[in-house]
């Protein structure tokens, strides 16, 4: 297929790479030879279709073989650093997206095809709205009508459907189209009753169709444009007519005028542009063009290596005046009806403005650009990724405040003593490389990743709930096929023991847990025999978690909005069942000492329990409140962590007091603007919370205070240039505390794990940093039985000293007399010269530059030859 491109009124958007998912975003106007340009890193696989929105000259969306669409939003001045953050995620379709179409009235409103799916989303609400049936196979194209009323489709079935969508899910009328099964594409012609298809004959030649959707029985015409390979492109101008014809490899683009279209002969050909080979091809929006020049259209052609625009312009003799006859008015931008007006039926056509500079100061709002020439891009415009992060935060923007007394000293900024951590990716050596049908759709109350400090497990895509399992003493190229756990139904989330490296609990959507024993040399077979399965739930399970204190106690929760407890030592035996919500549960996390179980819902309510003592909250108040997801956590015994979202879905962290949810948060931190839910992992010993971000290029990372202001300290975060799919934290004993190695990650992207180490540079690295490295917790033993914990008990943790043998402490350290100063006070002024010294000499030098140019030259000063001489 061609290379998706492009162009609104201020930028054009373009795919850098044929297999890459990397686009570029340059404003429209920009010429000349790039090096290197920031990019949107949009899916986390290839991106396939990208557009414009029409009303939005700062908005565009794409659509990737992951089955997702995203929205970006470009910054105020373009582009100036990479961006990875869209501001919506819709993740309706279950495979690739083949295309998207903005609609051409309404605001907010998309259509998009994957497989035999067409899908029209509320982009406003962020939700699916209707859905199309009847096709056969995949949907190629969809394109909408002018007036915004019906939505014409065409894909591998060979046939043309046209729909209705409010009226009905089915197509309203339908035909035979292009009789190749390659694939296919369709435009209607502005707001007429005509659409013109491309695609392929049954003997391979190329053909573009032209239909009237009164009388879709057979085409107006059927013409054959040779017997090349790649697609023709069509791209239609409305207020001239015209038609523009691009092939995949073609080096030429045809222009077609349809200005008689409902007669014979339906077009008159045009003369045929002729240049380099095209990749991929785009129209300008008509309120963009050099109207002055006598510019009618333009066209953007993505070669190998540059961008060429192509400019029609109407010749005439003067240039002076504005020429109304060749410029009707055109749609102005603005979008006539909302999303939710137009699903309810209405209908209204956007308004026409005047392209008369003149007449409207639109033309002082829109750059303007003579076409130029051809904009060189490089061959590879994709940095390398970086290998260590070790860059500060940006310090936060001035805020102006009133000055100080002049009496009142200054009082420093407090600073994180990680705010200069490295993160480095390890040595290739340790990473586990060739990962091949990785699951790429988990739920998000999922993290998607489990580890400990033997293995690694992840979903596969595939029938039957798979999960690999991996050993991380054997890294290296995985062979291409694996064994994996089978667990029969779609996998919604998964949980390692941390007591048994061996045993690993399922959920799935059939309303089971399974418990599956993985052998202690590692998966040599598939393992689809679970030990124990639990029954109890009423619907899908989404959560499952293993108690931190106790053996062989288990929590569940599942959409029948209830949490259970369960006890697997005797067989997988229900206990306790908590109540009280209203809604779908996010997250829960146990208390540090393992007695009370918090968690977080849909219905924007955090919710403490008291297991033993009660099946209601003992406590509960208001949570985030959005409504996209959210993740709970204990900073301590008293105080709880939230991730979540406000009510525009701004990403924000929150810390409660836990005694009293009634009460305000006990500090609310605004992060930024992304659908992906930050899932922290915090340190108890650091007090440090890293927050991970599923297709993110990014860990963030802050330093919590509980008890001072501020609460949030921000450390140097670990940056990336390829996506992540998940992020999963090992147990402290597997850090190197010579290197100052305070955590370690594990980074699943599409086709690797990837072990990342923290540290913290320091002066005396060979003295162990007792500050950093207080005595950890024992997280990987028991301290009490189900049993034990059933009956009231609450264990102490046990702890564990890192130190290696024979390594002093560095708060024992001997201090270091202060180093002397590499210069001495300023006593002698001798050496010191005033201004006006400064200045009387640069006169003399000046004074003395002439002197030697005034003097004489040295063949003025030879002698000369008398004039008799000559004759000789």
């Amino acid at each position: 297929p061609a290379l998706p491109i492009s162009a609104g009124c201020r930028y054009k958007a373009f795919l850098c790479d044929p297999a890459g998912s990397s686009v570029a975003v340059l404003p429209l106007e920009e010429s000349g030879r790039c090096e290197q340009f920031p990019l949107v890193h949009a899916h986390a696989g290839q991106t396939t279709d990208l557009a414009f929105s029409p009303f939005a000259d700062d908005l565009f969306a794409t659509g990737g073989d992951d089955g997702s669409i995203k929205f970006w939003r470009i910054p105020d001045g373009g582009l100036t650093q990479n961006l990875s953050n869209s501001i919506l995620d819709l993740t309706g379709h279950q495979k690739k997206i083949e295309s998207i179409a903005f609609h051409s009235t309404a605001n907010q409103v998309l259509a998009s095809s994957s497989g035999s799916t067409v899908k029209i989303w509320d982009v406003e609400e962020g939700c699916e709205k209707i859905s199309l049936d009847g096709h056969k196979d995949t949907v190629f194209s969809v394109s909408w009508r002018g007036d915004g009323m019906q939505l014409a489709s065409t894909g591998k079935d060979k046939i043309i459907r046209i729909f209705d969508p409010r009226s009905a899910a089915t197509c309203s009328a339908e035909t035979n189209g292009h009789g190749g099964a390659k694939e296919s594409k369709v435009l209607w012609l502005g707001d007429s009753d005509y659409l013109v298809t491309t695609g392929f004959s049954k003997t391979r030649d190329r053909q573009f169709g032209i239909w009237d959707c009164r009388k879709m029985e057979k085409s107006l015409t059927m013409q054959s444009v040779g017997a090349s390979t790649g697609l023709l492109i069509p791209l239609y101008d409305e207020d001239t007519k015209m038609l523009f014809l691009a092939g995949k490899a073609d080096s030429s683009i045809r222009y077609l005028d349809l200005t008689d279209v409902g007669s014979s002969p339906h077009y008159v050909e045009g003369q045929l542009f002729r240049g380099e080979e095209t990749k991929g091809v785009a129209i300008v929006p008509k309120r963009a063009l050099f109207v002055m020049g006598c510019e009618v259209v333009r066209l953007l052609q993505l070669t190998q290596h540059s961008i060429v625009p192509i400019s029609y312009q109407v010749p005439r003799k003067s240039y002076r005046e504005f020429h109304s006859d060749l410029f009707p008015d055109t749609s102005s931008g603005e979008p006539a009806l909302a999303a939710a007006e137009w699903f309810s039926g209405e209908n209204k056509q956007v308004t026409k403005a005047t392209l008369d500079p003149a007449k409207t100061s639109k033309e002082a709002e829109i750059p303007k650009a003579k076409p130029s020439k051809p904009e060189p891009m490089p061959k590879k415009a994709v940095s390398p990724p970086e290998k260590e992060s070790a860059r500060a935060p940006a310090p936060p923007p001035p805020v102006t405040e009133p000055s100080p007394a002049p009496s009142k000293p200054f009082a420093g900024v407090r600073v994180s003593k990680f705010r200069h951590t490295v993160s480095v990716v390890m040595h290739p050596s340790t990473h586990i490389d060739g990962l091949r049908g990785l699951a790429l759709n988990v739920p998000s109350d999922s993290n998607g990743i489990q580890a400990n400090s033997e293995r690694v497990a992840f979903p596969l895509a595939g029938s039957g709930g798979r999960i690999a399992v991996l050993d991380l003493d054997k890294p290296g190229r995985l062979p291409s096929h694996i064994p994996f756990v089978e667990n029969s139904v779609p996998v919604l989330d998964f949980a390692m023991n941390p007591f048994d490296n061996c045993v690993i609990a399922v959920a799935g959507d059939d309303a089971k847990i399974k418990l599956f024993r993985v052998p202690r040399g590692g998966l040599t077979e598939v393992v689809d025999t679970p030990e124990i399965v639990l029954r109890g739930h009423y619907d899908k399970v989404n959560l499952v978690q293993f108690h931190p204190t106790a053996q062989n106690v288990l929590v569940t929760a599942a959409y029948d909005f209830t949490v259970k407890i369960w006890d697997l030592s005797s067989g997988g035996e229900e206990k306790i069942t908590l109540e009280g919500h209203s809604d779908e549960i996010f997250a829960f996390a146990w208390s540090l000492d393992g007695s009370k179980l918090a968690t977080v819902s849909r219905d924007k309510t955090i919710r403490i329990y008291d297991p033993r003592k009660s099946t209601t909250p003992i406590r509960e108040g208001a949570g985030p409140t959005g409504s996209r997801g959210a993740r709970i956590a204990w900073v301590s015994d008293t105080v709880l962590f939230v991730s979540g979202f406000d009510k525009q879905s701004l990403r924000q962290l929150i810390l409660y007091n836990a005694e009293d949810l009634s009460a305000d948060p006990i500090a609310l931190l605004p992060v930024d603007s992304s659908p992906a839910i930050l899932v922290p992992f915090f340190d108890l010993d650091t007090m440090v919370v890293h927050l991970a971000g599923k297709g993110e290029t990014n860990i963030k990372a802050f330093e919590i205070l509980p008890d001072k202001s501020p609460h949030f300290l921000e450390v140097a975060p670990f940056t990336t240039t390829s996506p992540q799919q998940a992020v999963a934290f090992l147990p402290k004993t597997v850090c190197d505390v010579r290197q100052v190695e305070y955590a370690r990650a594990l980074r699943l992207t599409k086709a690797s794990v990837e072990p990342i180490q923290f540290r913290v540079p320091r002066a005396k690295p060979q003295y162990f940093q007792d500050d950093i490295f207080p005595e950890t917790r024992i997280v990987w033993e028991p301290v009490l039985s189900a049993q034990e914990w059933l009956q009231g008990s609450n264990g102490q943790v046990r702890r564990l000293d890192l130190r290696p043998e024979g390594m002093k402490l560095l708060s024992k350290a001997p201090k270091e007399a202060p180093a002397a100063k590499k210069f001495g006070p300023a006593s002698d002024s001798a050496r010191f010269k005033s201004n006006k010294e400064k200045k009387d000499e640069l006169v003399a030098a000046v004074a003395t530059k002439l002197e030697e140019q005034n003097a004489p030259l040295p063949q003025d000063e030879m002698e000369g030859v008398d004039d008799d001489e000559w004759d000789d």
